[in-house]
């Protein structure tokens, strides 16, 4: 088992100091989709506003793993932030 830690950046970063121990880095994926998931279902708005939503998933010693980011691009023709 290996501890995971994952940082939200949505405009701002929040850093996760604790972590979360799971079995191997394919539930790391799952966990991180699954977050943003649930960021989309119970607050979309936080999306919209910030037009990215990121999980940066590093191990204990502070490697980057991998990012799972989530990006919105309003189409020219509805102006700025439509």
């Amino acid at each position: 088992m290996s501890r995971y830690h994952f940082h939200l950046s949505s405009g701002h970063e929040t850093r996760d100091e604790e972590g979360t121990d799971l079995d191997s880095l394919q539930e790391a994926r799952c966990y991180a989709v699954r977050m943003i998931a649930e960021v989309l279902c119970t607050s979309p708005q936080r999306y919209w506003e910030n037009e990215c939503y990121r999980i940066t998933v590093a191990d204990d010693t502070g490697l980057t793993l991998f990012m799972v980011e989530m990006n919105s691009t309003d189409a020219a023709a509805l102006g700025p932030k439509g």
